[in-house]
């Protein structure tokens, strides 16, 4: 993805990912919300720490898918 504004969250901004998921952040950590940004079924909570180690799983993933 390219690294250009349009991908940078403003504290309390959503964002729709695809799939029925949202992603919120609020100044500190993430939140995905299923099937509503407003009143989501289920919430997860990520904070920064945890966020960039599930970006580094998907990115060695498809990066291992590319190689072979």
């Amino acid at each position: 993805m390219p690294e250009d504004d349009r991908w940078i969250l403003q504290p309390m901004e959503d964002v729709y990912l695809g799939d029925g998921a949202y992603l919120h952040y609020d100044g500190q950590g993430y939140e995905l919300r299923a099937n509503s940004h407003d009143n989501p079924t289920d919430r997860v909570y990520l904070e920064d720490a945890v966020a960039r180690r599930l970006v580094s799983y998907i990115q060695a993933t498809e990066k291992a898918k590319g190689a072979t």
